[in-house]
């Protein structure tokens, strides 16, 4: 008898997909490591061409390659949740004090408030979404989701 083998999702699915679940090697090794050398290598790639070129305008590659990350990421996670037997709704908990600290940012000018509100409403918020950030990385990134399968599909590990 072979013990089972993971069967590793393709990357289209992985990276495009809502459906399924996926690993944390998945999330660490096929996501998280490409991302960043996807964003390190456009970095390099805009410092080498406004140094050529004396023009800070290339600069915009990272902010561009971040802002096309995030459905993929998305997908990833949604999928890490599924892994753990959650809905992709759970990343809501971070998404909320972030969309939070970013609108009392917007909104104190706005209504003239005091600088003090804004800049409390902004630090508790900003500390908020950093310990859902962390919550969030503890149970997606570092837990084994569910071990057999579960309402999102089998276990991607085999077990």
């Amino acid at each position: 008898m072979t013990p089972d083998r993971p069967v590793r999702m393709p990357w289209l699915q992985l990276w495009f997909s809502f459906r399924g679940r996926a690993t944390r090697f998945d999330y660490w090794v096929r996501f998280a490591l490409i991302e960043f050398a996807i964003v390190m290598l456009m970095a390099v790639l805009g410092f080498v061409i406004a140094t050529v070129t004396h023009r800070g305008e290339f600069m915009f590659l990272v902010p561009i390659t971040q802002i096309l990350m995030i459905y993929p990421a998305t997908a990833v996670l949604v999928k890490r949740c599924h892994d753990r037997d959650r809905s992709g709704w759970f990343l809501l908990w971070y998404a909320i004090p972030a969309l939070l600290s970013a609108f009392a940012s917007w909104v104190a000018p706005q209504f003239d408030l005091e600088r003090e509100i804004q800049e409390g409403a902004e630090f508790v918020f900003g500390w908020l979404s950093v310990a859902a950030g962390v919550w969030l990385f503890i149970a997606l990134g570092t837990r084994r989701g569910t071990i057999g399968p579960n309402r999102y599909g089998p276990d991607p590990l085999g077990s």
